[in-house]
């Protein structure tokens, strides 16, 4: 350790990961070294990881904010950066979340699993479960679709379009639930050792959503669901202790939690606070 004495913590970051924000000046400030890279714009990513990691310094306080696809490539071919990853996909599939979760506080109450190969098969019972229109998302965290609402009767082509665009096997689970109306905007909070430190509006240009006008303040009851959940839910402590969590209002004004997601893949949306993340994961990354 004694080598890492005076180094400065490293932040690994992705740049796909901050969409239209610029999150190097927060993180600098903060007192971190910044090493950026893009899998879109740059061929030889896997390369610079790859050298980054035979250079990196055990022991050195860093965090890393990748892509689920930068990640699992990680996981594999970088040893030493791999520990730097708050990143646990099979602890954030669906089903297993949501079961240490009490059902009244989950967006999503009454969803099955199914194999993506039975779903076309099972229209008509949906339908006696769910009505004319279905959600549907892939239970793992990997996410090889975004989540999506469908007509029951239309779930074959769905599945089919699915099937071709993302290369969907046969095997894969999936979430199915009731289609339900999203009224304004989802909110996604970074939650450290069970205190939320930062949020910002997630979805952008959804129902009743004009994408064209900012966010309004988080609801007061979404900020408190936040900074209880983890007094409500002791048992996500076991997944990790720095989570991402979403959450929206129903059409009755309840906030509700949509999902968790891994610290380190997770989004960041115009409005957050990069300071206090950064220095929640610097505390998090050697502590």
């Amino acid at each position: 350790m004694s080598q890492c004495l005076g180094m400065r913590p490293l932040i690994l970051l992705q740049h796909e990961l901050s969409g239209a924000t610029d999150p190097t000046p927060a993180f600098m400030d903060a007192g971190c070294e910044v090493y950026g890279f893009s899998a879109l714009q740059a061929h030889d990513w896997r390369g610079r990881l790859r050298a980054l990691d035979a250079g990196f310094t055990p022991g050195r306080p860093a965090i890393g904010f990748v892509s689920i696809n930068a990640a699992d490539f990680i996981r594999m071919s970088c040893p030493a950066l791999s520990q730097i990853l708050a990143y646990r996909p099979l602890a954030l599939r669906h089903h297993a979340w949501s079961a240490l979760v009490p059902l009244d506080l989950q967006f999503n109450r009454g969803f099955v699993l199914l194999p993506f190969g039975h779903l076309a098969g099972n229209a008509d019972r949906l339908r006696l479960l769910y009505g004319d229109r279905l959600f549907l998302r892939p239970d793992s965290a990997r996410k090889v679709f975004s989540g999506l609402i469908c007509a029951t009767g239309d779930l074959a082509a769905t599945a089919s379009m699915l099937r071709q665009a993302h290369a969907v096997t046969d095997d894969t689970l999936v979430v199915v639930d009731r289609a339900q109306p999203v009224e304004g905007h989802e909110y996604r909070f970074w939650i450290a050792r069970g205190a939320p430190v930062a949020h910002a509006a997630y979805i952008f240009g959804a129902q009743g959503v004009d994408p064209d006008r900012p966010a309004p303040p988080c609801p007061a009851s979404i900020h408190a669901l936040a900074g209880s959940l983890l007094e409500w839910a002791p048992l996500l402590e076991t997944i990790d202790d720095f989570l991402v969590a979403d959450f929206i209002l129903d059409t009755e004004g309840a906030p509700r939690l949509v999902e968790i997601n891994a610290w380190s893949t997770s989004g960041f949306y115009p409005g957050v606070d990069f300071d206090a993340i950064a220095r929640a994961s610097t505390e998090m990354s050697w502590a």
